[in-house]
């Protein structure tokens, strides 16, 4: 895409963006971030032979994954650990509490903790995590049901269960 014709896409698309953004984040900082790193984003990425319908769709769908993003960052960085169950407890319990956890995760496989880590702390999709681990996305639910499984048995051998988590 040209300097013109991307002037020209700017300006009929900049505001009603930065508005959907706002509107999702409740930020208008964020907004501005989000809206200038989507821009980047579609520059870089943008098929010059779309319609400008469908440029504009690209871009929203671009800007609304980016503010996802920045929604799951937030959530991971608030809860200690990422295990949002820990803040609900008292100071000694939250200490016992990640100790466990910690040991637990320790003795899965690599494979196991990241994708258990995507899946339950970054909320990645099914898709997503299929990429990163570089899996079929058919694959991802059976082995994260196994990783969950050793999980939970590695967890139980250390007398924490289930009903402890929620």
């Amino acid at each position: 895409m040209d300097e013109p014709a991307f002037e020209a896409f700017y300006r009929k698309t900049a505001r009603l963006l930065w508005n959907r953004i706002y509107r999702l984040t409740g930020n208008a900082a964020k907004a501005d971030d989000i809206s200038q790193k989507a821009y980047i984003q579609f520059i870089r990425l943008v098929d010059t032979s779309r319609s400008e319908p469908e440029q504009r769709a690209y871009l929203y769908k671009l800007a609304t994954r980016m503010a996802v993003d920045e929604w799951r960052r937030e959530q991971r960085e608030s809860a200690p650990l990422g295990l949002p169950f820990l803040s609900r407890r008292n100071p000694e319990e939250q200490a016992e509490m990640r100790t466990g956890v910690e040991k637990a995760l320790g003795g899965l496989s690599v494979r196991d903790r990241a994708i258990l880590w995507m899946a339950y702390v970054d909320g990645a999709s099914h898709q997503e995590i299929a990429e990163a681990v570089g899996v079929g996305a058919a694959s991802v639910k059976v082995i994260l049901f196994r990783a969950r499984k050793r999980m939970s048995e590695a967890l139980s051998s250390l007398g924490i269960g289930p009903e402890v988590l929620r």
